[in-house]
């Protein structure tokens, strides 16, 4: 098998896998199954899980693997609906989407800072004073 289709593969045999009479494979068994190294199956396994596709469950040698229930994309119910933003929100985003090398720092209010103790909560009656 070719290396892109690790993951399509492994996707595919768990899904199967998962509703068999076993119940969701581990790593290893993928490994077998798709004879390809312990260490691609992690790496893959990592990313599939990462990316909302595989849910990961237990723990230790015991850790199995299976779909999600949810969908994987975010435009699974189509395309997402207009937002009315305020002038303020738009320039934010704009601000965001660009590099972070070509944005303007941000500073703190000095009078925040001070006030602020790593041992204790900002709370707003501290905000007040």
């Amino acid at each position: 098998m070719t290396r892109q289709n690790v993951p399509a593969e492994m996707l595919e045999y768990v899904r199967q896998a998962a509703t068999g009479p076993d119940g969701p494979p581990t790593a290893s068994v993928i490994a077998e199954h798709l004879t390809v190294s312990r260490r691609t199956v992690n790496r893959t396994l990592a990313r599939l899980v990462a990316n909302g596709q595989l849910e990961k469950t237990g723990s230790g040698p015991t850790t199995a693997y299976r779909p999600t229930s949810a969908p994987t994309s975010a435009w699974s119910n189509g395309p997402p609906l207009p937002v009315a933003r305020s002038a303020e929100a738009v320039a934010l985003l704009a601000q965001l989407s660009r590099p972070l090398g070509s944005r303007t720092p941000v500073s703190y209010e000095r009078a925040l800072c001070g006030r602020l103790r790593p041992e204790r909560k900002l709370s707003d009656a501290a905000c007040a004073r």
